[in-house]
């Protein structure tokens, strides 16, 4: 059973999949999407803080991701593979609280 973190950060990455293939989505539908996915208030600011601190930082994520990434493009790598690398790079260099490198990863996975 994921806990309500894990949760908050699958939904996460559902919406910055979405995003990546849509930018232009209104922000009252991202949050109805959280809202209805999640159902508890905590759940879902923990998700839009993270959607939110991802695109907001997405130039930065997106620089470090190609730097470090060998062999591959950023934009030629999977949408889910792509936006999991996003959130967990977020989680660990930029959120307010940083999470560590193996829970962000593995918690987004």
């Amino acid at each position: 059973m994921l806990t309500r973190r894990s949760r908050a950060r699958e939904v996460a990455l559902q919406l910055l999949f979405q995003h990546d293939v849509n930018p232009n989505v209104p922000r009252a539908a991202i949050v109805r999407f959280a809202h209805n996915r999640l159902g508890k208030p905590e759940a879902e600011v923990f998700c839009l803080s993270l959607y939110d601190g991802t695109t907001s930082r997405l130039a930065e994520i997106d620089a470090r991701l190609t730097a470090a990434s060998e062999n591959w493009k950023l934009q030629r790598m999977a949408a889910s593979d792509r936006n999991v690398l996003r959130l967990g790079a977020y989680e660990i260099a930029f959120a307010a609280e940083p999470t560590p490198g193996p829970v962000a990863l593995d918690e987004a996975i």
